[in-house]
């Protein structure tokens, strides 16, 4: 019996990348808190909108 593959939608990809981003931001926040922390917010405030 052959498995299905499961469709991959938009805002599971959309998600993926958002928690990529906050990822790659937090280890960026290492290195310049207070950049990382304006870019985080914006970004969260960005995505929070396209997911509505």
């Amino acid at each position: 019996m052959a498995k299905r593959k499961r469709k991959i939608t938009k805002e599971e990809i959309a998600w993926w990348v958002y928690l990529a981003m906050m990822i790659a931001l937090v280890i960026y926040g290492f290195r310049d808190s207070a950049a990382a922390e304006t870019l985080l917010r914006a970004i969260r405030d960005a995505f929070s909108l396209l997911m509505e």
